[in-house]
């Protein structure tokens, strides 16, 4: 085990270290990855799908905060919508808006889950994106989780109903527009999907404020759970067709997730829960009791390597007295 600590040491400080490098890098891989699921899932929009353009905006990602990444590729989305049709971009716009409003206003610190959770929905592991929120967010950071289930049924939505909605003149403008709402009012998954989100990011929220020793594993293991439970009763009660929702994607898929929050969190989060202290004190108005855990921090040790030098002793010569010594034989002649 203390291999680990030490790794993950090790990895946080070459983060701090190099974060000024690393944090762009990270924004313009993310930016890049939606990017090109965007293009490959819809590519309405040609001028979006060459590689320099792809590179250029990731690259200006890269430089812009988290929110700031948001909008470019929320930009870039409504773009493909406008391709599509006006009613799907208004739809969007308005969306986006709230999505706005919410970042600006609200919730500034958890606008990342908006961008993820479509994009982790491609590898069928969005569900990691409630547990890292609520196990470092507020009650609020529900919002943005749920927008961003949304977004991509909207996504969805619109990639199954393309063909209707650029079929020229067969629909009216106000027949798009009720088709799109209509379909988006009809997806039962989406709504699973929210359910199972939702519950997921209360359990652990809830779990991870409670004063008990490894809170947070136990949260991330239960959220796990519950939203597994959530999907397949829902599939079940909803009646929802198994090859649009299969059990295995569900199984695997939020197994994964719990797998990738508790590594994460292992590396963000650790601390003894077996050197925990209990300290009272108080004042002129309160009584207070504080458990106090410590953090785990490990240092790698000090390695001291010490050249030897050996050297060949030599033998001592006999000392020279002026005499020659007469050998034996020679002294009895």
């Amino acid at each position: 085990m203390m291999q680990f600590y030490l790794m993950r040491e090790g990895l946080r400080d070459f983060y701090g270290k190099y974060a000024l490098y690393l944090t762009p890098v990270l924004r313009f891989v993310t930016a890049l990855t939606g990017l090109l699921l965007m293009d490959w899932n819809m590519g309405y929009a040609g001028r979006l799908g060459s590689i320099p353009v792809i590179l250029g905006v990731a690259l200006i990602c890269g430089f812009l905060p988290w929110g700031g990444m948001t909008m470019v590729l929320g930009a870039c989305l409504l773009y493909q919508f406008l391709a599509v049709s006006v009613e799907v971009f208004v739809i969007g716009l308005v969306m986006f808006f709230f999505i706005w409003i919410m970042h600006m206003v609200l919730l500034p610190e958890s606008r990342f889950a908006v961008v993820l959770i479509p994009i982790l929905f491609c590898f069928d592991v969005p569900y990691v994106v409630p547990i890292l929120v609520a196990l470092g967010g507020t009650l609020t950071g529900i919002f943005p989780v749920s927008f961003g289930v949304a977004v991509y049924y909207l996504i969805r939505t619109v990639i199954d109903s393309a063909s209707v909605l650029t079929g020229g003149g067969t629909l009216n403008m106000l027949q798009r527009f009720l088709q799109v709402l209509t379909a988006l009012r009809d997806n039962k998954v989406m709504y699973v999907m929210l359910a199972a989100f939702a519950a997921m990011y209360l359990i652990v929220y809830l779990i991870r404020q409670m004063s008990v020793d490894y809170s947070r594993m136990i949260g991330i293991v239960t959220g796990t759970v519950t939203g597994a439970l959530v999907l397949l009763l829902g599939e079940l009660a909803l009646q929802i067709d198994f090859r649009t929702l299969s059990i295995t994607s569900i199984v695997v898929g939020t197994l994964l997730s719990g797998v990738i929050a508790a590594i994460l969190d292992f590396f963000i989060f650790a601390v003894d829960y077996n050197r925990t202290e209990y300290v009272q004190f108080e004042d002129d108005d309160y009584y207070y009791y504080v458990k106090a855990v410590p953090k785990i921090a490990v240092t790698a040790p000090d390695k001291q390597v010490k050249k030897i030098n050996t050297r060949t002793a030599k033998r001592p010569q006999p000392e020279h007295t002026g005499r020659r010594e007469v050998p034996t034989d020679e002294f009895w002649k």
